[in-house]
């Protein structure tokens, strides 16, 4: 059974960060994607017990009237540290800040903490990830190392998308002069062609005065001379989807007079090269005006506090929201300002007097997803060519494919992808691997007591988009799988976990 340390909840209690669980509760300890924090800390506080019922109370869709708790016993710990900082929590078996990472903000909102020296502890300490990036083939061999990866002690990694999710572009609108009427559903009225966008964050397009941008405000000049600032974030998911879309559309050369007319997705020409690479944490431009924060919080709260800035974080930090809730950082619950949300260029509405680009709704977000396609998972080919991690490389090409990076559906938003859970393929004891299945059976809608109404509504109220029913019953039968799913070990040949801790 796993158990907080007195040292680690005197010391995280005394900063307000953590709930003095019962140190008997048997507690499933994750962490990773800033971008996802708001959803799981809302669905895990659902389906099992209250984490911090002061600072996170249960959602008021999940009333004992509707079935919730789910699992009474059931208790989730999620550190949002990083995408970047969670997959190789994954990896090691570790908490993420016994990991080195850029992610600047990791020591400051783990939630839990055993040992000595404040890490994980034990053979299965750490027991699942969250993220918006999938795995890559550097990361899957880390997993394999037999040294240093996972695979041995718990089996091929199981790697499924828990929901759909856009990038937002929040601006700083303060003293710009904006042409267009703000549209329905909530974006303002900031439209940005792929010119723009591209121009913007490969460093080519550096004044809000820029002759591209005059264009795309149906010709009127947004300032005489605004210097833009762009914001960023590295070692997150939100920095992945958005660097893997600029990878794809930003790929031609950039004439950067505002002459040309803008192009439908069809013909990309005349766009600005992105040179970062597509990853958490990427190579920024030297030219233009880049400037850091931590997390979607910071970077949020920085585009609101910074005349002419721009950035991009996901819906939970804008006002995109289909239901609106309080706007607040998820983890210290300080009230964060609300950026307004640009209008984009997508592959078949470019921006011009009569067409309107796409917001980053549920509808458009559903929109672009559509796309997604299963993959052909099953036991493993008996080719010794094949890896242990087959499966898992099947559903992250799938995660990853031309279109999610750059959809073409016509009201598609263009800046796309999943969160993502990571598991082990085994557990232990059995009581863990039955939560976890039955926190997936309830999302996807195959628990034997409650609907998906409830997680999906919660998704939904985020910005966040329900994987649909066909792509539900796949990640359901995959972690229910009797070879490749969820397991409880020790298993031979598979996992050699032993005991819990």
């Amino acid at each position: 059974m796993k158990r907080l340390s007195h040292l680690g909840l005197a010391a995280l209690a005394a900063g307000g960060l953590l709930a003095a669980a019962p140190a008997s509760a048997e507690t499933i300890y994750g962490g990773g994607s800033t971008a996802a924090f708001g959803l799981y800390r809302s669905w895990f506080d659902c389906y099992g017990r209250v984490f911090d019922p002061n600072a996170w109370p249960r959602n008021a869709l999940c009333t004992a009237a509707a079935g919730y708790p789910v699992d009474g016993t059931a208790l989730f710990a999620y550190a949002p540290v990083g995408s970047y900082a969670g997959i190789q929590a994954l990896i090691r078996q570790t908490s993420a800040t016994s990991v080195p990472s850029s992610t600047p903000y990791e020591t400051a909102s783990i939630p839990y903490a055993e040992g000595t020296t404040g890490y994980g502890t034990g053979p299965n300490f750490w027991d699942f990830s969250g993220s918006t990036t999938p795995l890559t083939g550097a990361e899957a061999g880390g997993y394999t190392n037999p040294t240093t990866g996972a695979l041995a002690a718990r089996g091929p990694a199981i790697q499924i998308p828990s929901a759909g999710i856009p990038v937002t572009i929040p601006v700083n609108t303060t003293g710009l002069t904006i042409s267009r009427a703000d549209p329905a559903g909530g974006a303002s009225g900031v439209y940005l062609s792929r010119k723009a966008y591209c121009g913007i964050f490969t460093g080519y397009i550096t004044n809000w005065n820029d002759p591209v941008l005059t264009q795309d405000n149906n010709g009127v000049q947004y300032h005489a001379n605004r210097r833009i600032t762009v914001v960023r974030s590295n070692g997150n998911g939100m920095t992945y989807l958005l660097s893997r879309h600029l990878t794809t559309v930003c790929n031609g050369g950039f004439d950067g007079d505002g002459s040309n007319t803008n192009h439908t997705g069809a013909a990309l020409g005349n766009l600005a090269y992105w040179k970062g690479g597509a990853a958490p944490a990427v190579t920024w431009p030297t030219t233009g005006t880049f400037v850091s924060a931590a997390g979607d919080a910071g970077v949020a709260r920085t585009v609101s506090q910074t005349l002419g800035a721009i950035g991009y974080v996901s819906p939970d930090f804008t006002r995109m929201i289909a239901n609106p809730v309080p706007l607040e950082d998820p983890v210290t619950h300080a009230s964060v300002p609300n950026p307004q949300v640009a209008v984009l260029q997508n592959y078949s509405r470019f921006i011009s007097a009569t067409h309107t680009g796409s917001q980053p709704s549920v509808a458009n977000t559903a929109a672009a997803l559509a796309g997604f396609v299963l993959p052909p998972w099953g036991p493993i080919p008996p080719r010794p060519t094949f890896p242990p991690y087959y499966n898992t490389e099947l559903w992250s090409r799938s995660l990853d494919t031309a279109a999610l990076r750059n959809p073409m559906a016509a009201g598609a938003y263009p800046i796309v992808g999943f969160t993502i859970l990571d598991f082990y393929a085994c557990y232990f004891p059995a009581a863990e691997t039955a939560t976890l299945k039955g926190l997936v059976s309830w999302y996807t809608g195959h628990h034997p007591t409650v609907s998906a109404a409830v997680p999906d509504q919660i998704a939904r109220n985020r910005g966040l988009v329900p994987l649909p029913q066909t792509v539900k019953d796949g990640v359901w039968a995959f972690v229910n799988d009797a070879t490749l799913g969820l397991k409880t070990g020790p298993i031979p040949g598979t996992c050699t976990i032993s005991s819990g801790t």
